[in-house]
């Protein structure tokens, strides 16, 4: 992804909404670490990532919600979106807890997973946006 990508992926988005103050993204380590080593363009002393986060830092995650297993396979990935759109539907009984004593037994701690049941929807597709980078 270039610079100019980014520019057109964010203008779509902003331009399906009057309200764009919910524009932001999350993104992967692995596109973190390509963002911040990718000049904006060339001759440009910044990189794509610090043109990105310019003036909104707090817009974007970093996380591993990207699966390697599907098409963004490389783990480069972001998905930039109104995130205002988004709907998260949680099941009645939908949360799972899971306890294992022993994968940190040596440390003397239990771990606790957490898995919540949940559907996710978006009232509109178009201000959503899954980038990747191979």
């Amino acid at each position: 992804m270039t610079w100019a990508n980014y520019q057109n992926y964010r203008t779509t988005i902003l331009q399906t909404d009057l309200d764009p103050d919910s524009y932001g993204g999350i993104l992967s380590p692995a596109f973190l670490n390509y963002a911040d080593q990718t000049q904006a363009y060339t001759g440009a002393s910044y990189s794509i990532w610090e043109k990105m986060v310019d003036g909104h830092p707090d817009r974007f995650f970093i996380g591993n919600e990207i699966n390697t297993s599907t098409a963004m396979a490389s783990g480069k990935g972001i998905f930039l979106r109104l995130w205002r759109f988004v709907y998260i539907m949680i099941w009645t009984s939908g949360m799972e807890l899971q306890w294992d004593p022993y994968s940190s037994a040596d440390t003397n701690e239990t771990v606790i997973r957490a898995t919540i049941l949940a559907n996710v929807g978006t009232t509109f597709p178009a201000a959503f946006q899954a980038i990747y980078q191979n």
